[in-house]
């Protein structure tokens, strides 16, 4: 009899598992609603004082400057929110900005909980420390969703209860992600410097040429992203090395666009709605403890589901690949 051929999971599919793996294992939770807490009512890192300083040097320069009356009501709002951010601005919410994949709703200019007395460790005093502890947490965020990550991946890989590999696979797939993040970012910038100074040059020219260059170059960096979408599902669940993940993460891309577009289009947009509703419940205690862990659960979820749609899309691809591999195996024969 012959084999029926199991049909891949959908991206509907991979939300609905994604939401029932939280519900099985809520102690996925853990880290997000940690580091939430933390940053709620831990101690604090400020730095009031660089805020000020860049108050002053965007003030002193826009003194020099003859602009319309628009554009001074733009520039005075957006000094006021400087000013607002560095009166609450807590370094150690970098963690969460650079966690990659950890779900946070704690942003960077929330006021300390009215349930302690923050204490406050020390404020930084200059540019040039402020930028040596963002690389700092940033080091530190990437190596918690690290941890993060391969806890869920290891669910997707159903590892059950072995825990002796999973430091190694932490360490790994944090020295990937870092290489992961350097090797973007350079090839963005490969990308993005010629390409601009083409814009600005064209843009002398024809100012609406220029714009559209500026368009496409943008939509160019969108779709690239798009095709690389699943490279962090794969560093975690295949234990894929940087250029494996992302040949893994265009191959899904490749053989299963639509379902997999639609599941990124489907993340995003529960993503971009949810956020509405975080904003409204975060000016209350309650309302925020509600966001931290109502959003934990929905951010571990869509993470879920992108893992469990990686996982299962290519294991399928290998599938049919053996197959195809096993039927043509005879005729090279004859």
């Amino acid at each position: 009899m012959e084999k029926i051929e199991r049909k891949p999971l959908g991206a509907i599919d991979a939300l609905s598992a994604g939401f029932e793996l939280v519900l099985r294992r809520p102690w996925l939770l853990l880290v997000p609603l940690a580091l939430d807490l933390f940053l709620w009512v831990g101690p604090q890192i400020q730095a009031k004082p660089v805020f000020e300083q860049m108050v002053r040097v965007l003030s002193a320069a826009a003194a020099t400057q003859s602009g319309s009356p628009d554009t001074q009501q733009a520039f005075d709002a957006f000094t006021q929110t400087l000013q607002v951010v560095g009166n609450h601005f807590n370094a150690f919410s970098f963690v969460a900005l650079f966690g990659i994949g950890v779900p946070s709703i704690v942003p960077l200019d929330l006021p300390p909980a009215d349930l302690v007395k923050p204490m406050v460790l020390f404020s930084i005093q200059d540019e040039t420390a402020f930028l040596g502890w963002t690389a700092l947490f940033a080091v530190v965020g990437l190596f918690i969703g690290s941890i993060y990550l391969e806890w869920i991946a290891r669910t997707v890989r159903q590892e059950g209860s072995r825990l002796n590999a999973f430091a190694p696979r932490v360490l790994k797939s944090f020295a990937s992600v870092l290489a992961l993040a350097i090797t973007l970012g350079v090839a963005s910038l490969f990308l993005i410097i010629p390409f601009g100074l083409g814009a600005v040059l064209i843009s002398v020219l024809s100012p609406g040429l220029g714009v559209f260059f500026i368009l496409m170059i943008w939509l160019l960096l969108m779709w690239a992203g798009l095709y690389l979408a699943f490279a962090i599902p794969a560093i975690f669940v295949s234990g894929a090395n940087v250029g494996q993940a992302i040949l893994n993460s265009v191959t899904i891309f490749r053989y299963n666009f639509w379902p997999a577009m639609g599941l990124v289009f489907l993340i995003v947009l529960i993503q971009m709605g949810f956020s509405v509703i975080w904003q409204l419940l975060v000016d209350s205690t309650v309302g925020l403890i509600v966001d931290m862990v109502a959003n934990a659960i929905l951010g571990t979820a869509l993470i879920a589901a992108g893992m469990l749609f990686y996982h299962d899309r290519f294991t399928w691809l290998t599938e049919v690949r053996q197959r195809i591999h096993q039927q043509q195996r005879p005729s090279i024969k004859g």
